[in-house]
């Protein structure tokens, strides 16, 4: 993956040694995993919330016929 990520983000006149563009693509990935497990736990949240109040609905529903 780290390799995959160099290819993409290195340019062929990069004046950073290899193992700094390393460092730094591995840092880059790590902050975008960071982010995108916010993002599903946000997610995850507001399903939680949406399928209690959903559930909710239909056990009123059920029990006024």
């Amino acid at each position: 993956m780290v390799r995959e990520h160099l290819h993409e983000t290195n340019r062929s006149t990069s004046v950073v040694p290899s193992t700094k563009s390393v460092i730094l693509a591995s840092l880059n990935m790590a902050g975008k995993y960071v982010k995108l497990k916010r993002e599903f736990e946000d997610y995850r949240h507001e399903v939680e919330t949406l399928s209690g109040r959903i559930r909710k609905k239909i056990e009123d529903f059920v029990r006024l016929g």
